[in-house]
This record gives structure tokens, C-alpha cells and sequence, in this order.
């Protein structure tokens, strides 16, 4: 009985480890929503947390760190809801749709005022070590990677437009971005008053991208291209002649 305790208590250490680490990144980004990032101190960090500096460290090492550590939970959060998002719509309007909702889900919550704040911070900051910079940098590649094939998804051929495509992308941020900036302005209720006006405002967007698709001869039905192929080496073709 005595040989099984410090077995269970190693057993049930990893656990505790990432009981904590989540409890200091929900504090993080709770602090930072209601106080600002400049104001987001370490020892209020700690104190909602329920834990010690000494403890944030240990998990942690920095302050810069678990900025970026917090910048990494909620955007690579997003990216896994977005790579296993299927479209259950035909390509078209209804697809179109489809991925702004998605996209409401990670521009459209009181979280994404924090991470504007935090790779704001996490960008510029000097005092920024070189790891924490380059989990940022891997960060927004691995969110961005499953967005941009579902942008392709939702267009069809017209994802082969580079401009509509980003279009697309900005008009469907830039509403649910403004969505939440008016529910969260004092004295702005009159603008502001529900979700009806924004499904209102949803639709209006979903027949204006569709109209200019239209317009510039794009179809949001046919698929899209598939990537180019790289011409194989000298060396590859060689090879493949002789396995051939």
C-alpha cells in the first residue's frame, strides 16, 4: 500500500499541472478583458488564479510567455473547431452562411478583445523573448490554415479570386467584429438591440457577396482549382524512369 502512494500521487501530478495551467489562462484572459492588457499585472493574474506568482512561473517562466501561451489556447481552440467543421449546405448562399457563422464564433465573442490585445502586446513588445515570439508566429499559422481551406470550401471556383476572396473573409470579421464592439458600447442600445438586427444585417451581407460575385462572372458553385502540381526534378524524373 505504501509503494502505490507516491506512484498515484506522480500519476495524478500531469493532471494537476494542466488543472492549473487552464485556472492561470482563464484568469489571464478574464483580467485582461475587464482590466486591459496593460493593466493585466502578474499578481492580479495570480490572485484570481488562486495561486502564487511562484507557481505562474514555474508553469509558465514569464510574464511574455503566458501572454503567448493564452494568444496560443484561444486561437489554436478556434483553428480545432474550424478543422473539423464540415459544411452540411450545397456550395452557394447557404454555404456562405454556413462560415459566417463560424466565423462569429471566434470574432464575435468578448475572447477576441483579449487576443487583439494580447498579439498587439506579444508583436511589439521588446522585452518579448524569442520563444514567446516564435510560438506567436506558429500560432497564427496553424489558425489560419484550416480558415483559409474553408474559405476555399464556401466559394467554389470564386476562392480562385484573390481579391473576393478577401473580401469575403474581411466583410464577414468586420461584421461580427462590430456586432460585438456596439453590444459592448455604453449608450449605443438604440443601434444595438438583439440579434434580429444583426441576422438583418447577416443577410443584407450574404446577398451582396453574392450579387458581386455575379457580377464579376465568379460562381460559388463549380470547385475550385486544384493547387498546381510542382514539375518533378531532373533527379525525380530519373528515377521514376528507373522504377518504372
Amino acid at each position: 500500500m505504501t509503494d502505490s502512494a507516491p506512484a498515484a500521487r506522480r500519476r495524478s501530478e500531469p493532471r494537476d499541472g494542466q488543472a492549473t495551467q487552464q485556472r492561470v489562462l482563464d484568469a489571464a484572459l478574464a483580467t485582461i478583458l475587464e482590466r486591459g492588457i496593460y493593466r493585466a499585472s502578474s499578481n492580479e493574474i495570480a490572485r484570481r488564479a488562486g495561486v502564487t506568482w511562484g507557481v505562474i512561473q514555474h508553469h509558465f517562466g514569464t510574464r511574455s510567455r503566458l501572454m503567448a501561451a493564452a494568444l496560443q489556447r484561444h486561437a489554436v481552440g478556434f483553428a480545432g473547431t474550424a478543422g473539423d467543421f464540415q459544411f452540411t449546405q450545397p456550395p452557394g448562399r447557404g454555404r456562405l452562411a454556413e462560415l459566417f457563422d463560424l466565423i462569429v464564433r471566434f470574432y464575435g465573442t468578448p475572447n477576441y478583445f483579449a487576443w487583439v490585445q494580447l498579439l498587439i502586446e506579444m508583436r511589439y513588445d521588446t522585452d518579448a523573448s524569442p520563444d514567446a515570439r516564435g510560438i506567436i508566429d506558429e500560432t497564427l499559422r496553424v489558425s489560419q490554415e484550416p480558415v483559409g481551406r474553408l474559405v476555399h470550401e464556401a466559394l467554389g471556383s470564386a476562392a480562385d479570386d484573390e481579391d473576393f476572396r478577401a473580401l469575403v473573409f474581411s466583410a464577414m470579421r468586420g461584421l461580427a467584429v462590430n456586432h460585438l464592439l456596439l453590444a459592448a458600447t455604453p449608450g449605443m442600445e438604440e443601434i444595438h438591440s438583439g440579434e434580429a438586427p444583426f441576422r438583418r444585417q447577416q443577410e443584407l451581407l450574404m446577398d451582396a457577396l453574392v450579387a458581386l460575385a455575379e457580377q464579376r462572372g465568379l460562381s460559388l458553385s463549380a470547385q475550385p482549382a486544384p493547387p498546381a502540381m510542382a514539375a518533378p526534378s531532373r533527379r525525380q524524373s530519373r528515377r521514376g524512369k528507373r522504377t518504372a
